[in-house]
């Protein structure tokens, strides 16, 4: 059913776009675009065009969903050696880049043979690039960085006595079949590649392998996320324009074979219900726990006036940092190791406050304890307990304070 989906969805026909320049204060925008028709195991690419400023809006409307692949100077490619990578993806975009915060960052990265080549570019500059081509009426439904597209047909050419292969806007530095380097440079002339018995210009390598992978996520990079919320929002825009002139009797149709295209819609409803009903417990929970620590600070005021700490101070001091990825379930200063019971003399055992909580990025759970250590009134931060459930992770942090 899928399948079927897709073929009344995508069509025939597929089109790729190789984003070239977006700085040009004459021409503006700047890309290559191919049009391939898939046939039942190949597609045969049909058209080429290089076009640049409204030259694009007048092609848009030929396009309707598009594979994006962004060859402009803001994409960054670095090439590393291989054997010194790791498997993490983004451990070894750390290494060719230290300090990048990958937040703010798409990357690929391309395994050669001995060498690994890293593509990255900023998140904010893709999505405009993404928002300015539907904003024509194109719907994107993959990205790609640089050329790597292109590694899927590059093993097809012959490369014999060929040190380079021209790639537009790249030129591939080769040693035998090993690709050993690249750089950044338009190369002017129309260079022709034998693949089988087709003759390829090199400005259409990249979009003819974006082809090869029309509807695939990238491997080796955090585009996987993108791809499929891309490909969803253009599954739901379709549905609402071909399903409305459907009429009546297509609705029935649907319906009557268990809503199998609407199924996600149900899914999410059920999902904002839960999620809301999480939110509210969430809300009373803090509630309580509001209540709780207005409770303590009367019972701090009368037994530990002697400490010199103001727990309110402390407790707001807190949560302004705590990171927003960071769930908050329990806040709470504890001045004594147990309860305090009636009638029994108070013991300054242990004077701490303990934090629980939940979130999705480790990284912010150790984000949290460096900036727990660096507060004046903090000893010492102590992970008391952190385990994975589902993808979230709970913790909980004790604070030593001095």
């Amino acid at each position: 059913m899928q399948s079927i989906w897709k073929k009344i969805a995508y069509g025939s026909h597929m089109h790729a776009i190789a984003h070239i320049n977006d700085n040009s204060e004459q021409d503006g925008f700047e890309c290559f675009i191919n049009k391939a028709k898939k046939n039942k195991d190949s597609f045969e690419n049909t058209a080429s065009v290089r076009i640049k400023g409204e030259a694009i809006k007048s092609k848009a409307k030929e396009v309707s969903h598009a594979h994006l692949i962004l060859v402009s100077e803001q994409v960054l490619i670095k090439k590393v050696n291989a054997v010194n990578s790791t498997k993490n993806l983004s451990t070894q975009v750390n290494q060719a880049f230290p300090n990048l915060n990958l937040e703010e960052f798409y990357y690929q990265i391309l395994n050669a043979g001995s060498f690994s080549y890293i593509a990255i570019v900023r998140r904010l500059y893709a999505e405009s690039i993404i928002k300015y081509y539907e904003s024509l009426g194109i719907a994107i439904i993959n990205l790609s960085l640089g050329f790597f597209c292109a590694s899927t047909i590059l093993p097809l050419i012959d490369k014999k006595n060929k040190a380079k292969l021209h790639v537009y806007p790249y030129t591939l530095d080769f040693n035998e079949d090993q690709l050993t380097g690249y750089t950044y440079e338009a190369y002017s002339e129309a260079i022709y590649y034998a693949i089988g018995s087709d003759q390829v210009q090199s400005s259409e390598l990249i979009n003819i392998g974006a082809f090869t992978k029309y509807l695939e996520a990238s491997e080796n990079s955090n585009l996987d996320n993108l791809a499929h919320k891309l490909q969803q929002a253009f599954s739901q825009k379709k549905i609402l324009v071909t399903g409305i002139p459907s009429g009546f009797a297509i609705l029935f149709i649907i319906l009557i074979i268990n809503t199998l295209v609407f199924t996600s819609y149900y899914n999410k409803l059920e999902s904002i219900r839960i999620n809301q009903q999480q939110e509210l417990t969430r809300l009373h929970q803090s509630q309580e726990l509001k209540k709780a620590i207005d409770s303590l600070k009367v019972q701090l005021a009368q037994i530990q006036p002697q400490s010199g700490l103001n727990p309110s101070k402390i407790t707001n001091t807190i949560i302004a940092h705590i990171p927003e990825e960071i769930k908050l379930s329990r806040l709470a200063y504890q001045p004594l190791e147990k309860q305090i019971a009636p009638e029994k003399p108070l013991n300054l055992l242990s004077n701490s406050v303990i934090i629980s909580g939940t979130t999705r990025e480790q990284t912010a759970i150790t984000s949290l304890i460096n900036n727990l250590e660096t507060m004046k009134f903090t000893q010492e931060a102590i992970l008391n307990n952190l385990q994975l459930n589902k993808g979230i992770y709970e913790f909980a942090i004790n604070i030593r304070l001095k």
